[in-house]
């Protein structure tokens, strides 16, 4: 049975960790019921689209621009294909790679951030195939801060950047509209991290972070 998707909007423990140059990943841990910041709610709410509230089996991944604009992405609950669904209004599947037919699909949970360019920036969906190589589909609102009519073809990241099919690769907001991901190796419990450029270098060599090695997929902060 799926679970619906709730978020708890009050205290939240947040548990940072850093990897190489990679900034920690915040994920939610224990929340006290009866305790929150002032101003908080006090109980759980469903994450919710125009169809009602969000099913996934994997966890939803989520970003907001400087317009307050909010982009959810999740896994289906019945399907592999990758949903995105912009300020709660209606749910759409992600395309493949141009040429490819259908939808992109994945094993894992989708990584959403949002990198600021000056203008209207660029919200960012990252997933790990089910071959096991990252994507990303590059999605920038139009000028009325709508989805684009056409959603993006998913691109492959390049110089060979994989993982485990089940495992998501993880991604962090940088200044200039740059970011950095950070994925398990393929082969053994070696992390990944890799930087985009996003002022016009375009990315980096991969290298491995020194010292790290976890058998379980790396996270970092969305923006």
């Amino acid at each position: 049975m799926f679970q619906q998707i709730s978020r708890l909007r009050q205290t939240a423990v947040v548990v940072a960790a850093a990897l190489a140059t990679v900034a920690g990943v915040a994920v939610p841990a224990a929340a006290d019921y009866h305790y929150g910041f002032p101003g908080e709610e006090t109980q759980w709410h469903a994450v919710t689209y125009a169809g009602g509230p969000i099913s996934s089996r994997s966890t939803p991944g989520e970003a907001r621009d400087n317009h307050g604009d909010l982009l959810h992405a999740w896994r289906g609950a019945d399907n592999n294909s990758i949903w995105i669904s912009l300020n709660n209004g209606p749910a759409y599947p992600l395309p493949a790679t141009s040429g490819s037919p259908g939808y992109a699909q994945t094993h894992a949970a989708p990584v959403v951030i949002w990198t600021d360019d000056g203008f209207r920036g660029n919200f960012r969906i990252f997933h790990t195939g089910t071959d096991g190589h990252l994507y990303q589909h590059r999605i920038q609102l139009n000028t009325s801060y709508q989805l684009p009519g056409t959603l993006p073809f998913a691109t492959k990241i390049p110089n060979d950047a994989r993982t485990s099919d089940e495992l998501s690769v993880a991604a962090a907001a940088l200044p200039n509209n740059s970011y950095m991901l950070a994925w398990n190796s393929q082969t053994n419990n070696d992390i990944w991290t890799m930087f985009y450029d996003g002022s016009g270098s375009g990315f980096t060599t991969p290298a491995v972070a020194s010292g790290a090695q976890s058998h379980k997929a790396p996270s970092s902060p969305p923006r």
